[in-house]
């Protein structure tokens, strides 16, 4: 918890003079609202891509971050325009930090922009999340042992609130353990 705020009034700081960037950050937790919301009312998990490929770029990079910070991750927002081979984020938990890489297409995943990021995370390094709303059409993009994917449904069950980030980021599989179990 304390964690959480912590990143929360650091990137606070740094966005004060980004009124836009500040924009995007409140519209990604109203639309993590909404989506909460709607999955309350039983709306399918197959209407929820589509549903994200509406927002905008920045809103959906937002999302990712905001969700990484409610795990108790330290955020780092980057300010400014995106774009340009940068990374929109990043991430430390545990001690490792991840880049952080969000791709809202409407398509298909661009080979280019994954090539770039991995090279990017090599040349810093670090580990990468690459997360995105495109279709890979049975693809496998190579991009190293640093960087991992996010998207289709493991994605929805993040952005549902149903799954971890952190859990995606390290592969780990979470269940549910009942207290009889250890009787």
């Amino acid at each position: 918890m304390l964690t959480h705020l912590v990143t929360r009034l650091i990137n606070w700081l740094l966005t004060l003079c980004f009124r836009r960037h500040n924009f995007h950050i409140k519209q990604a937790r109203k639309v993590l609202s909404i989506l909460l919301r709607l999955r309350s009312i039983g709306v399918e998990d197959e209407r929820v891509i589509p549903f994200l490929r509406m927002i905008s770029p920045s809103t959906f990079e937002e999302m990712v971050l905001a969700i990484a910070e409610g795990e108790g991750c330290y955020v780092w927002r980057l300010t400014g325009n995106s774009g340009r081979g940068r990374f929109d984020g990043k991430v430390d938990y545990c001690g490792e930090t991840w880049l952080i890489q969000c791709k809202r297409y409407k398509s298909e995943v661009k080979p280019s922009h994954v090539r770039r990021f991995a090279r990017l995370a090599n040349s810093l390094g670090m580990r990468g999340l690459f997360i995105h709303t495109g279709d890979e059409n049975g693809r496998e993009y190579s991009a190293g042992d640093k960087v991992k994917f996010l998207s289709g449904d493991p994605l929805v069950k993040v952005m549902l609130g149903e799954a971890r980030l952190v859990d995606q980021m390290y592969g780990w599989k979470t269940q549910t353990v009942n207290a009889t179990d250890f009787e």
